[in-house]
């Protein structure tokens, strides 16, 4: 699994579990934008019988200002910095699965004029103030992630044979499987909510003079990242025929110090070369964030073809083929023509 939108739009929801893999039983997680009474029901019946949202910061300053407004909550609770329950007002059907599913398009949505009580059916968590490692935190980033609104549905995975406990240990493979939904540990979510989709916002574009030749520098960030990654660029990518490219992750040891512990910066140089050699060609260059110890690269695939192509769209390029210096990357194999969605 590398690609969260994928995930989403694929199996609806995904499982995440503890580190120490099923111990402390599974959380299904899916968007909560475009929730549908059917995707409830599917996602209680499979889960604690309730469905929890989790939101960020934006959602529960709206959502908690809104109330505050509308003096739905009592003054002692004016300012919840939590945990809210709400209903939309003015539906009758409140605690029924579209009375859920009513309240909670309303809260992703934003619509003006909608207003909510409190107490409700629907309860809201700010994960904004939860540890980042937290199930309820990485829920809301993993949507964010995956290109949707900072709201997500959060609910137990149930055991087969009592539903009123959670599945644990085996169980939880075996339900995941049943359903279809991938099975993830929290460190994984934690990288692919990081990782994100390709945001196309430049944080710096310049020509850049080496010694292979001219390019052109394109500062770009990713969606829920926090570095700033580089796409190096040779001729007209508009015009032509395939485009030549490179990805890379850096590798502080071997870029920068020429570590003979890996072949990242031989890498690196050729394709650099072969991209100068030829009328056009671009290098993509991602920074790594995280602890010393990812101070050299992997070589497991870092990004997928979706994740990139909107990138690749940004700078104009619409057929692509991978140089042999590219780090491994799923839906890209090398040398063969790959033509990118319009």
């Amino acid at each position: 699994m590398d690609d969260l939108a994928e995930v989403f739009a694929g199996a609806g929801a995904l499982v995440v579990i503890n580190d120490d893999e099923a111990s402390g039983g599974g959380h299904l997680v899916a968007p909560a934008e475009g929730v549908t009474p059917e995707r409830l029901v599917a996602l209680c019946s499979r889960g604690s019988g309730t469905v929890s949202v989790a939101v960020d910061g934006a959602v529960w300053s709206r959502l908690s200002g809104e109330l505050a407004q509308s003096a739905q909550l009592q003054t002692a609770h004016l300012k919840p910095t939590h945990l809210l329950s709400v209903d939309l007002v003015g539906q009758d059907d409140s605690d029924t699965y579209a009375g859920w599913a009513s309240t909670i398009s309303a809260i992703v949505d934003a619509h003006p004029g909608r207003r909510f009580a409190s107490p409700g059916h629907v309860t809201v968590v700010n994960a904004s103030v939860c540890p980042d490692s937290s199930v309820v935190r990485l829920a809301v980033d993993a949507v964010v992630a995956a290109g949707g609104v900072g709201a997500a549905l959060l609910t137990r995975l149930s055991g087969r044979a009592n539903p009123a406990e959670p599945a644990r240990g085996r169980e939880v493979f075996a339900l995941a499987t049943e359903y279809g939904y991938p099975v993830v540990t929290v460190s994984a979510l934690q990288a692919l909510a990081r990782l994100g989709p390709v945001g196309v916002v430049e944080s710096v574009s310049a020509r850049l003079p080496l010694v292979y030749g001219m390019f052109d520098a394109v500062g770009f960030s990713t969606v829920g990242g926090s570095a700033d990654n580089l796409a190096l660029v040779h001729g007209d990518m508009t015009v032509g025929g395939p485009v030549s490219v490179s990805i890379h992750t850096e590798c502080p040891l071997g870029d920068l110090f020429g570590s003979s512990a890996c072949t990242c910066r031989r890498r690196l140089d050729d394709a650099l070369r072969l991209m100068s050699s030829q009328s056009r060609g671009a290098v993509v260059y991602f920074r790594r964030t995280g602890p010393a110890s990812s101070m050299h690269h992997s070589a497991a695939p870092i990004r997928s073809l979706s994740s990139l192509e909107v990138l690749f769209g940004h700078l104009g390029i619409r057929d692509i083929t991978v140089a042999p210096t590219s780090d491994p990357v799923d839906g890209l194999p090398v040398s063969e023509e790959i033509v990118l969605p319009a």
